[in-house]
């Protein structure tokens, strides 16, 4: 069937069992031109639109969520696209979301990385926009928390796996095998600003010396279920210790003036915690049923169960 001009869609297939694509709508009008209302088509008839601005399809009274009815591999790589065409900075807070921060309230996103180089509220809308990212509210949360699909964070975390074929230049560190190593052998660059892994699928572990030292821009260090050293944590902004078995952190009074949330919760064996009186953007200090000696009284807002 040949349509001479747009305005006769309407004419022409009002009669019609159709299958109509429209790829990559990037304009509401457009959508409006070619398929404003469902009765200009026949019964049965089945209207697919592909955009990147789900504003374009809210506008249109068409809601959207993620499915998984079709193969993983093949959604991730429709995905990817979107991921691709982002700016880099809206990028790289997508992977900050993907490896540190899904299922997190918004104000303590924008809290974290305040002294990056992001610009976290407009990049938290793009991503929103682009459905890279969901925040739910509910009736008592005014900010929201940040929600992200199941296979967007796995087409993030490949991302950051194909970054380099040396884990040492990755932005971000997540396979325990992979930290591990990078560790070990102190092949660790400025690329890293984070790591988050579980040490309880390698046993215990003990970092030497200076080894945090060629991560110079690290900000981020989660460790789940482990045994180990930690030293030199100067440019830290979040510390995640929980459940560990540590006894003492480090000696000595470090600089930690990025540091804004530590959380040593359920670390049954600690004794002891530095003196944290140079850590003067510290938040958040969690300690619940860790037996702590306390070696900064002067130190206000912070709290033990």
């Amino acid at each position: 069937m040949k349509v001479d001009h747009l305005g006769a869609v309407k004419e022409r297939l009002h009669d019609q069992r159709v299958l109509i694509i429209l790829d990559d709508v990037d304009d509401l009008g457009k959508l409006e031109v070619l398929g404003k209302e469902i009765c200009w088509f026949g019964n049965g008839s089945r209207i697919i639109v592909t955009t990147e601005d789900n504003k374009i399809l809210k506008a249109h009274g068409m809601g959207l969520k993620i499915s998984t009815m079709i193969k993983d591999r093949l959604i991730k790589n429709v995905l990817r696209v979107g991921y691709d065409r982002l700016l880099i900075k809206d990028q790289a807070l997508f992977l900050h979301i993907t490896c540190f921060f899904n299922k997190n309230r918004v104000d303590r996103v924008t809290s974290m990385l305040a002294d990056s180089n992001l610009d976290v509220e407009n990049g938290l809308n793009t991503l929103a926009v682009k459905s890279l990212v969901h925040i739910d509210y509910d009736y008592m949360d005014t900010q929201g928390s940040l929600m992200m699909h199941r296979l967007l964070q796995q087409m993030g975390r490949q991302v950051v796996l194909e970054q380099s074929n040396e884990p040492g230049k990755h932005q971000l560190l997540l396979e325990a095998e992979e930290i591990c190593d990078v560790l070990a052998n102190e092949t660790g660059t400025g690329s890293v600003i984070g790591n988050s892994f579980d040490m309880s699928k390698i046993g215990e572990f003990s970092m030497r010396g200076r080894v945090l030292e060629g991560m110079r821009n690290l900000r981020f260090f989660r460790l789940h279920n482990g045994k180990a050293c930690l030293l030199n944590p100067e440019c830290l902004v979040e510390l995640n210790m929980e459940s560990s078995n540590l006894k003492k952190l480090w000696e000595g009074i470090q600089p930690l003036t990025n540091l804004k949330e530590m959380n040593l919760s359920d670390s049954c064996r600690l004794k002891e915690i530095p003196n944290l009186s140079k850590a003067t953007n510290l938040e958040t200090l969690t300690l619940n049923f860790a037996q702590v000696w306390w070696s900064f009284p002067h130190l206000l807002g912070i709290y033990r169960n």
